[in-house]
């Protein structure tokens, strides 16, 4: 499984997760690799996640509490406008164009360098995403 956060200024992470993503493991990628990228990049931040059950349980929000972060509360049943998810479609239909993997290591480099070709051809794609993200925000909630 790989498991990926986007911010609005173009940084992509991917993190390459074994097994079933759980609350505890969630919480570590959290607080060793995603809250801290946050925090060195850009002064204010809302975090944003979805209503996956790792995402929300109670474990996650007391870490997230301790942790001083604010988060965009995201309706359960709404509209997924989430803008990696179409960073997702577009990285899915990419990796599979060049058709079956025998191996994860295999899978995992071509994610990798189909993720920097996408940010090297369109440099301005996460700005539009999040421009329509906020666009559709204001009409939608």
């Amino acid at each position: 499984m790989v498991w990926g956060a986007i911010t609005y200024t173009g940084q992509l992470l991917l993190k390459r997760i074994e097994g079933s993503l759980n609350s505890e493991k969630y919480c570590h990628l959290l607080t060793n690799h995603i809250f801290p990228l946050l925090k060195v990049t850009m002064e204010l931040f809302i975090f944003q996640q979805d209503n996956a059950p790792c995402h929300n349980s109670q474990y996650t929000k007391r870490q997230i509490l301790m942790e001083g972060i604010e988060i965009l509360t995201w309706p359960s049943h709404s509209p997924n406008l989430s803008p990696i998810e179409k960073i997702w479609s577009i990285l899915k239909s990419k990796v599979y164009e060049n058709g079956h993997f025998d191996d994860k290591e295999s899978l995992l480099d071509n994610i990798q360098c189909e993720v920097s070709t996408i940010m090297n051809e369109d440099h301005y794609l996460f700005l539009r995403l999040y421009a329509r993200f906020y666009e559709n925000m204001i009409y939608t909630l």
